[in-house]
């Protein structure tokens, strides 16, 4: 019977104690839940920001290899035209809003500025007059390899490669 008091005596001291450290009506288990609230909010804030990082990375990856690519088009039309005996010219330019921009050139003097789209259509007509001065017909320009490939072109496969191994020479 005595330890049923004691016990009974410990859970009123402990509640009393629960009930000081909270203050008046549960002061402290509001400011708990706010708490773990304000962490998952951080935590959901913080996994979105890095959502949005990798979304802009990945972005501007896209856009890199983008420009990449304009630049050498540039270079095979300028190509392209030089063959023609054409006076105009390509050269990249980066505008203030940090987008690539293609300036056309006719000797030394600017005539035009392109974005990204409108130099693909261009390129796309230059390489087709080029190919049409060449009398080259469809199939040929699909059998034709892509100047990329220069010099793999060159190179032969493995098994056509000869390997000359000497074999050790024994002084006596």
């Amino acid at each position: 019977m005595q330890k049923n008091y004691m016990m009974s005596t410990k859970t009123q001291k402990l509640r009393t104690e629960t009930m000081e450290s909270e203050g008046p009506a549960g002061v402290s288990s509001r400011m708990a839940a706010n708490n773990k609230s304000s962490h998952y909010l951080k935590v959901f804030k913080k996994k979105e920001k890095e959502k949005e990082k990798l979304l802009q990375l990945t972005i501007n990856r896209g856009k890199n290899e983008q420009e990449y690519e304009c630049l050498i088009k540039m270079g095979e039309a300028n190509e392209y035209l030089q063959k023609m005996d054409s006076r105009i010219t390509y050269r990249a330019y980066k505008a203030a809003d940090g987008n690539l921009r293609v300036h056309v050139y006719e000797v030394s003097e600017f005539r035009n500025e392109l974005t990204l789209d409108e130099f693909q259509r261009e390129y796309n007509n230059t390489r087709n007059q080029f190919f049409k001065k060449q009398n080259l017909k469809p199939w040929d320009l699909l059998n034709q390899p892509h100047s990329k490939n220069k010099a793999a072109q060159h190179k032969k496969p493995f098994d056509e490669q000869r390997i000359n191994i000497e074999e050790p020479t024994v002084h006596k």
